[in-house]
């Protein structure tokens, strides 16, 4: 194969991928809570010392982003961190 016809199959090659692979619109801001995983409510109360309870109230009121898998959430330990820190420097733990 000469370097034209390579050069040709691998622009087709490159058509063909753009064409079928959605266009990620997740920002960096949206990756940064990815990164380093989520933790389960039994996981995020243990580490804001905090009762599940009150865990799943902060989740209700918006204090904590989170997803839902049907009836579990999870919380992104990203967001445990930064909730934490602020809570620290309003002079409260939590």
């Amino acid at each position: 194969m000469t370097n034209h016809a390579v050069s040709r199959v691998l622009r087709k090659m490159d058509r063909i991928s753009r064409k079928h692979v959605p266009k990620s619109k997740a920002s960096a801001q949206d990756l940064r809570l990815v990164v380093d995983g989520f933790a389960k409510p039994r996981e995020a109360a243990c580490f804001l010392d905090i009762g599940r309870d009150w865990l799943y109230g902060l989740v209700k009121a918006g204090a904590l982003t989170h997803i839902r898998h049907g009836r579990r959430i999870s919380i992104p330990w990203v967001v445990l961190r930064e909730y934490a820190v602020l809570r620290l420097k309003r002079g409260r733990v939590v």
